[in-house]
């Protein structure tokens, strides 16, 4: 159960972050539509890949696929995941300065990043 929450800590941390600023550092393109996989699970499934010391992004889109499922039901194709990534490539700079300016310490000792 402990990785349930902390994948949930960091949905939360990224949602709140993209709300706050992180939109801002990326454009979406669509036809106005909110896609039904979101921007910030395209981020959660991204980092959580990463925790999981993959470090190809397929791996990640295959573990993403393969465990998670359950918690990313809409997830798209691996084509048109890619195309969302790189989409949101100028929001992780940003994103990792807030993860280590305003992520509690004692969270990341208690729930390490990998």
């Amino acid at each position: 159960m402990d990785w349930q929450i902390r994948l949930i800590a960091i949905y939360l941390f990224v949602n709140q972050s993209f709300e706050d600023d992180l939109q801002f550092c990326c454009q979406r393109m669509g036809n106005g539509t909110p896609p039904k996989f979101t921007d910030e699970e395209v981020i959660v499934t991204f980092l959580w890949g990463i925790m999981q010391n993959r470090t190809k992004i397929k791996d990640i889109y295959n573990y993403t696929n393969n465990h998670l499922r359950e918690w990313f039901p809409d997830l798209p194709s691996y084509t048109a995941y890619i195309t969302r990534l790189n989409r949101l490539e100028n929001i992780f700079v940003p994103l990792i300065e807030k993860i280590q300016n305003h992520f509690p310490s004692y969270v990341l000792e208690k729930y390490p990043l990998n």
